[in-house]
């Protein structure tokens, strides 16, 4: 057994000396993920323009967000990425909107989640929810139609 674990030992140690960062970043070709024909309904997979993406288009769409500061981008694979986004109320609570866009079977589905944090507390109370709505149009739409208005932070 021994022998076994000092050979599979040796042998991951040849691959893992030979591998570079810039082996993993050839694997994926950034440019034609971050820079899609359709901006709103491709991963974006960039942090800079994920970012970017959140001022000028979220922020610019969707009611009231443009009130909220982006805390995070997150590009967690090819398939999926998420914003994050807080506002910190008079009262010392935090309204919270997560975005997430994923591509499930090549269609693009959008989820947007509004919460509140009060003080004290590590989870926080959902408020209004939408959930794999096709479409960046649609999601947009969606939100502005049902959950814009609770977002409203002058109401908390």
């Amino acid at each position: 057994m021994q022998f076994l674990k000092k050979l599979i030992r040796e042998e991951l140690e040849k691959v893992l000396a030979n591998l570079n960062e810039v082996d993993f970043y050839k694997s994926v070709d950034y440019d034609k993920i971050s820079s899609p024909e359709n901006g709103k309904d491709s991963i974006i997979y960039n942090y800079e323009k994920g970012r970017t993406f959140a001022g000028d288009t979220l922020e610019v769409d969707i009611v009231n967000l443009n009130r909220y500061e982006l805390v995070e981008y997150l590009p967690k694979s090819i398939n999926e990425e998420s914003w994050s986004f807080e506002f910190y109320t008079v009262y010392g609570t935090i309204l919270i909107v997560d975005i997430k866009r994923t591509i499930r079977g090549g269609k693009n589905f959008w989820t947007l989640k509004f919460g509140q944090l009060y003080k004290g507390e590590q989870i926080p109370s959902l408020i209004g929810e939408m959930e794999n709505i096709e479409g960046y149009e649609n999601f947009k739409n969606a939100v502005n139609k049902n959950i814009a208005l609770k977002m409203d932070p002058s109401k908390y």
